[in-house]
């Protein structure tokens, strides 16, 4: 086979250099921070959904084909028993060193969709800064986790499907594969379809730019809608994980756009970090025509975009910074913006403009450093992988320990330590099963396992002992390639033609950038106040005629002297602004200094239904959290309690129907029995009202004030944004006066 032409090979040697130091890294977590057990989820899909169906002789093709957690995971259970079939055993080790060569593989091909647009020495330094980014250890779960093949297979073929069909110019093999890659995609997670949402816009604008083959864009964007379309259709909906989705949008808000700020501490800093990207379209789209370089990162950075709303939306009940399986997205989509950044480099020549990029491109690099280092060595990072040499042979040992005693108590989630699976029922389930023991690696103690039965492991050894010869082989790759003398082939930037902004076409396109921030503005309750406390005082009593909210009193029941003046403000709960507006149990602010029963005065019923806010613990063993309510004639009282789930911390509300108590009076009971960290509980002022859906939307709008810093961010950039546009009015109008006839 004849050699490939020098550009190309100096394109692969620069995009395997920097895929290389990535990997050595990944491959680098694995052998310290490793293990062969499996873990967590990984007991549910391989486990019990396929290995032990396989050992019974009942393993069908529907069982790769089960959701998982709103997710079809069809490649990764594929992969993780094939692995398992071809090591002839279940190992740890083997999947996620398989694991680190996926994301190596999805590196390289971002790296060949990049570097064309650079010189040499521009190649390299983006490659070796390319390999650094995706070598921090931030999403160690990805890289420590068998199961996370789901998000590596998600990014591979994501990068792969917009890479080939942002550069295809005709319907060939390579074409094809591209729509296979799109296919496949989409059984790894639900997100998956958020590629073919990236890829719309991009086709849509050359097909009326008329730029390259305007059939084959617009072949690509129907394939593209069709698919989301069928992805709606027939995939599983969102189920499982609903009660994590944000429940408002200011919420959903903060959370994207934390994402979009990795890895700093605060939303504002998104438009920071993502300027470059934000400033590329602006360039290029006044431009006749895309690059295939630039035509790739901007789709890029729309999936990354999108990768950050879904979690935005799908996850902001509990995520509020960042979660390490999501964060090789987030990694991924800053070395975007690096590539953002040179590529404007190279398109403003200018030096007025290029001082200007200069500056920008210097805050960009850094502003992240110190979250990055954060992310890396302390934070969810730093302390999960600590604890794995602990974890990992504690492991270990509680699955050696049921083998050789059958004890269940051994792999209860009581026992302490490292956590198997959340369910360790199923985790018993297998271990039962002589064939699944069969399976295991020998490090289990398991007496049917054999050190024969890993015929990968061998290899998976010999990979992570040299991962250090990998790293070298990256700088080596990286060298070479800038032996290769022939330039690259690339479609310079003075190929796509002039820009076409106008100053008045520029004013005037930027007003939808200012109706956008004040329309997400907007969106929050109250957008003019930015006193947190006044905030709060408002949205705990609103002005609205349907309600009637009650003040609070309580009295201690029991033997002894308590100062109930105390329970104003007494309790542990989060965010500290919250707690003037509560009645608590956590007198003086300990835990343990109060036991005993606190009831309220009467509080006469005046609605259908009567709802409170509260927190804390009142579902722990000895507290609780009731309601008396008291019929007008001295008659019997009925009780209604609240029987669950704690909020710790965190604030529910408690809605009981009272339609058929109107004119009763209503008693509110706070039960403290423990002097342990659970033993507090709080309350803020009932509320009546007739409209029994009231209560869900009151807790989505108090939640919501935990986007707080975003509702000051979207404010700030809606009068900055505003000022710029009024300031570019008037110069505008200004300068036509001048020019005017007299």
């Amino acid at each position: 086979m004849p050699d490939q032409p020098p550009a190309t090979r100096a394109l692969w040697l620069a995009a395997l250099g920097g895929a290389l130091l990535a990997l050595a890294a990944h491959l680098d977590l694995i052998a310290i921070f490793g293990t062969v057990l499996p873990y967590r989820d990984q007991w549910q899909l391989t486990g019990v959904e396929l290995l032990g169906p396989w050992v019974d002789g009942n393993l069908t093709g529907a069982s790769f084909l089960q959701p998982l957690n709103d997710h079809w995971p069809v490649l990764t259970r594929v992969l993780s028993f094939a692995l398992l079939r071809l090591n002839g055993q279940w190992n740890n080790l083997v999947e996620t060193t398989f694991n680190a060569f996926i994301l190596a593989g999805a590196i390289a091909v971002f790296l060949r969709g990049v570097l064309p647009a650079f010189g040499p020495r521009l190649r390299v330094v983006f490659a070796l800064f390319t390999g650094a980014v995706m070598a921090l250890p931030i999403g160690w779960e990805n890289t420590l986790w068998g199961i996370q093949s789901l998000p590596y297979t998600q990014i591979l073929l994501s990068v792969c499907y917009l890479y080939l069909l942002t550069s295809r110019t005709s319907r060939d093999a390579v074409w094809w594969l591209a729509q296979l890659a799109g296919v496949l995609v989409l059984f790894t997670q639900h997100s998956a379809i958020l590629a073919h949402f990236a890829l719309l816009p991009i086709c849509v604008w050359r097909f009326v730019r008329n730029d390259g083959d305007r059939s084959l864009h617009a072949l690509n964007a129907a394939l593209a809608a069709i698919t989301i379309l069928a992805f709606f259709t027939l995939f599983p909906s969102i189920e499982t994980t609903a009660h994590l989705a944000a429940d408002s949008i200011p919420l959903a808000l903060e959370v994207g756009l934390r994402q979009l700020a990795f890895p700093t501490a605060h939303p504002a800093w998104a438009f920071l970090l993502w300027a470059p990207w934000l400033l590329l379209p602006i360039d290029r789209f006044a431009r006749r025509r895309l690059d295939t370089p630039t035509a790739f990162v901007l789709v890029l950075g729309l999936w990354v975009g999108g990768q950050a709303a879904a979690i935005g939306y799908g996850r902001a009940a509990e995520t509020y910074t960042f979660a390490s399986r999501y964060c090789d997205f987030l990694l991924l989509g800053f070395a975007t913006n690096g590539a953002a950044v040179l590529l404007l480099w190279q398109a403003w020549p200018r030096r007025l403009v290029r001082v200007a990029t200069v500056v920008l491109a210097t805050l960009w690099l850094l502003v992240p450093l110190e979250g990055f280092w954060w992310e890396s060595t302390q934070s969810h990072a730093g302390f999960n992988l600590s604890n794995r040499f602990r974890e990992n042979p504690a492991n270990l040992q509680r699955v050696h320990d049921y083998i050789a005693t059958r004890d269940p108590a051994v792999l209860s989630l009581e026992r302490g330590g490292a956590l198997l699976f959340t369910y360790p029922p199923s985790v018993q389930a297998l271990l039962d099963k002589a064939g699944v023991r069969a399976y295991l690696p020998p490090e289990t103690g398991a007496p049917e396992a054999r050190d024969d039965h890993g015929r990968l492991g061998g290899i998976t050894h010999l990979i992570l002992d040299g991962r250090l010869l990998i790293a070298l082989l990256g700088f080596a790759g990286l060298g070479a390639s800038l032996l290769v003398r022939r330039p690259s082939t690339s479609t310079a930037d003075a190929d796509v033609g002039p820009s076409t902004w106008t100053a008045p076409r520029l004013w005037w396109s930027s007003t939808s950038v200012v109706l956008t921030f004040a329309a997400l503005w907007s969106t929050w309750e109250l957008p003019l106040e930015f006193d947190a406390t006044e905030r709060i005082r408002q949205l705990m009593a609103p002005a609205d005629p349907g309600l009637s909210f009650a003040d609070l009193s309580f009295h201690y029941e029991g033997h002894g002297e308590v100062d109930t003046s105390q329970t104003p403000g007494a309790v542990l709960s989060e965010p500290e602004t919250w707690r003037p507006f509560t009645h608590g149990t956590a007198f003086g602010g300990k835990t343990n200094g109060f036991q005993g029963t606190l009831a309220s005065a009467p509080i006469p019923i005046t609605a259908d239904t009567l709802s409170v806010l509260f927190t804390g613990f009142p579902c722990a063993h000895g507290n609780g959290m009731r309601w008396k309510l008291l019929p007008p004639d001295g008659g019997e009282p009925q009780w209604s309690g609240y029987d669950g789930p704690n909020p710790e911390s965190g604030w529910y509300t408690w809605t009981i129907d009272t339609s058929a108590h109107r004119g009763w009076n209503a008693v509110l009971y706070l039960f403290d029995g423990r002097p342990d960290r659970e033993g507090w509980l709080g309350v803020t002022r009932p509320v009546f009202t007739d409209d029994p859906t009231w209560a869900a939307g009151w807790q989505a709008r108090l939640r919501a004030e935990r986007a707080a810093p975003a509702h000051r961010t979207l404010a700030g950039a809606t009068l900055v944004s505003g000022s710029l546009w009024l300031l570019g009015g008037v110069v505008l109008l200004f300068s036509r006066r001048l020019r005017s006839p007299s």
